[in-house]
């Protein structure tokens, strides 16, 4: 109905609005917490100046804003989208490839994006084994990534045993129904209140 009635991108822009003002707020909490949203590459050229202009309404300090793009960004879109990242690493905002490993998986879009986050897609989480072909990739973007400066997010963690294991890799965040499914807002306040220091275990 947004679409049809042309107030998607409108919308858009008021939930970021609102969810950057919920982040400050729970930053009482965690004073590190951060927000990631996801958009397609076409919302995200149409909207670049004014989530802008809300990141720095919102006050918030550098890299409480993740931009999270999805990785079957084409090369051949690439000069695009850099002129783009360039624009929104210069008030602060981080740059997240989501769904790493399903798509377009090469190491010159990295280089060409300088992305500062990187979010391995969840069936490499799913059945997770040591040893497993999803356990020694995860290792190896981590070693990459490390290098490189860059953050590793490991998605889709829904159990004890996947979790340590991605630990053991050393990841820097990790995503997931082990911590919690998605809550209304007067719940998930309660919970980064109760939990906050979980949410880094």
């Amino acid at each position: 109905l947004l679409s049809q009635a042309g107030l998607m991108k409108d919308a858009g822009i008021w939930i970021l609005k609102k969810s950057l003002q919920q982040v400050k707020k729970w930053r009482e909490f965690i004073p590190n917490l951060c927000l990631n949203v996801n958009f397609s590459l076409k919302s995200l050229k149409a909207v670049a100046s004014e989530i802008i202009k809300a990141y720095k309404e919102s006050g918030l300090p550098a890299k409480s804003l993740f931009i999270e793009i999805t990785e079957t960004v084409g090369v051949e879109e690439v000069d695009n989208v850099s002129i783009l990242i360039r624009a929104l690493k210069r008030v602060g905002i981080g740059i997240s490839i989501d769904d790493f490993g399903k798509g377009y998986s090469n190491l010159a879009l990295l280089k060409q994006i300088k992305c500062d986050e990187i979010k391995i897609e969840k069936d490499f989480v799913t059945g997770i084994e040591k040893g497993s072909y999803g356990y020694l990739l995860i290792n190896s973007v981590i070693g990459f990534s490390r290098n490189n400066g860059i953050q590793v997010c490991c998605e889709g963690v829904e159990t004890e045993e996947q979790k340590k294991l991605v630990a053991e890799a050393e990841c820097d965040y990790i995503q997931g129904w082990y911590y919690s499914k998605a809550l209304p807002l007067d719940e998930c306040e309660s919970f980064i209140a109760t939990h906050a220091m979980r949410c880094y275990a």
